[in-house]
């Protein structure tokens, strides 16, 4: 197969023209690519390293690289516009740089590519809110989503409810809206009050730091509550 398809996680200016680019393919999950000339003067194609940008990946199987696959080229996935308001692109700046720590182990896996797919659709149809539900959909595809048992208070530690406060960021009206956007297996067109987003969105990204190994509040997320303040 010399051409892939996958979402662009990050990326890394290398030299004066080259770049690192840190995808989640459909076939095979977390991958890094080489691509040369990208940061030409000439190049157009440098627009297109955009967040969570879905892009073919066209590899160059004749010059093989020890350490990363060659590009011959990119593009563009669909006929879409690339450009957001700055409310959306922050949304998908920060939801790609969350992606890059907890998809870096993930093989291929067709139900993250989707979720990934319908995420986009959601934020691109004007959902500000689709991140925090994007968010537990991602925690149930890893296996880290907490149980569903009686309680009003969501344990940190456990991953389970219970009827103790063991958390200043799992209080009973956090722990609600977990329990209610869990039961209704994240459903993209549940309301969250606008007054407890930035409370829920700071309970995720604990939840996901205990549970998940080595990873790091994403430094976007500064960026996301200057813009939604």
């Amino acid at each position: 197969m010399t051409k892939k398809k996958g979402f662009l996680l990050s990326y890394l200016k290398f030299g004066d023209n080259d770049a690192i680019l840190h995808c989640f393919t459909n076939n095979e999950g977390f991958e890094s690519f080489y691509l040369r000339g990208i940061y030409a003067s000439k190049n157009k194609k440098k627009a297109l390293l955009t967040p969570l940008a879905e892009l073919y990946l066209d590899l160059n199987l004749k010059r093989k690289s020890t350490a990363l696959q060659l590009l011959n080229q990119i593009e563009k996935v669909g006929s879409g516009s690339t450009d957001f308001n700055v409310k959306t692109a922050s949304i998908l700046f920060f939801t790609a740089d969350f992606l890059n720590q907890v998809l870096k182990n993930e093989n291929a896996q067709n139900l993250i590519y989707r979720e990934i797919e319908l995420f986009i659709f959601e934020v691109k149809a004007g959902n500000l809110q689709a991140h925090l539900i994007f968010l537990f959909k991602i925690l149930q595809l890893l296996g880290y989503a907490p149980l569903l048992v009686q309680g009003d208070f969501l344990d940190l530690e456990t991953g389970a409810f219970s009827n103790q406060l063991s958390h200043q960021n799992f209080n009973s009206e956090i722990s609600k809206i977990w329990k209610t956007i869990l039961e209704t297996n994240g459903d993209y067109t549940l309301q969250i009050p606008k007054n407890k987003s930035r409370e829920l969105l700071n309970s995720l990204l604990i939840y996901y730091q205990f549970h998940i190994e080595n990873f790091k509040i994403p430094v976007s997320l500064e960026i996301v509550k200057e813009i939604f303040q």
